[in-house]
C-alpha cells in the first residue's frame, strides 16, 4: 500500500568527507538531502553511495532515517508534497545511477542536485537552490544548477559567492529551520 503524500521541508547538508560530522564548506563536502516529513515529524536522508563503498565504484543511493544531534551545516532548499515511495522512485531514476563515480563530475554533489531537481519544489520567500544565469547583461529565467560551477568562477563572481555562502547552522536535526536567517558574509 502506498503512503499518502506528505508535506516536506527539504534541506541540503554538508558532511565532512569520510567523517560523521558536518562542515561549513559547500564545495569540499559530501552532500546529503534531508527531508523533514512535517505530518509525522520524521526525517529521512537521501544520498549517493557507491556499490562497493569506494570512489572507484558505480553510483547508487542510500535512504536512511536521519537523527544527527551534533552541529549541522545546511541550506534550506524548499518544500514539496510527496510520499516516501515517490521519493524512493525519484532516487532510483537519477540519471547518473549505475555509472562509475568520478570525483568532481559524477559525484554526490551532482547526484544531490539531480535529486533536488526531481522534487518540484516550491519556495516561500526563503531562497532556493537556483542560480540566475546572466548573459550579455540580461537576467534569464532562474535555472537549477546542473553542472558544477568551477571554484574560480564562484570566487570571481561576487553575486554567486554571496548566494553560495548562505549556509545555516543548527544543533541537532530537530533544529533544522527554513526560516533561520544568516546575514550575508
Amino acid at each position: 500500500m502506498l503512503s499518502r503524500h506528505q508535506n516536506l521541508d527539504v534541506y541540503l547538508l554538508f558532511k565532512k568527507i569520510g567523517h560523521h560530522y558536518y562542515v561549513e564548506s559547500i564545495r569540499i563536502s559530501h552532500w546529503q538531502v534531508v527531508c523533514h516529513f512535517k505530518d509525522t515529524n520524521s526525517y529521512k536522508c537521501y544520498e549517493l553511495q557507491t556499490d562497493n563503498g569506494d570512489k572507484g565504484g558505480n553510483i547508487s543511493y542510500l535512504i536512511s532515517d536521519f537523527n544527527f544531534n551534533g552541529t549541522i551545516y545546511y541550506y534550506y532548499v524548499g518544500q514539496c508534497s510527496m510520499s516516501e515511495e515517490e521519493l524512493q522512485h525519484n532516487c532510483s531514476q537519477i540519471r547518473i545511477n549505475n555509472i562509475r563515480y568520478v570525483l568532481g563530475l559524477l559525484d554526490c554533489q551532482t547526484w544531490a542536485t539531480l535529486f533536488i531537481e526531481s522534487l518540484n519544489l516550491s519556495v516561500n520567500g526563503v531562497g532556493s537552490f537556483l542560480a540566475k544565469v546572466v548573459c550579455d547583461g540580461s537576467l534569464y529565467r532562474a535555472q537549477t544548477v546542473v553542472a558544477r560551477i568551477p571554484d574560480l568562477i564562484v570566487d570571481m563572481d561576487t553575486c554567486l559567492k554571496s548566494v553560495l555562502s548562505r549556509v545555516k547552522m543548527c544543533d541537532g536535526y530537530r533544529n533544522l529551520d527554513p526560516t533561520h536567517k544568516i546575514p550575508f558574509s
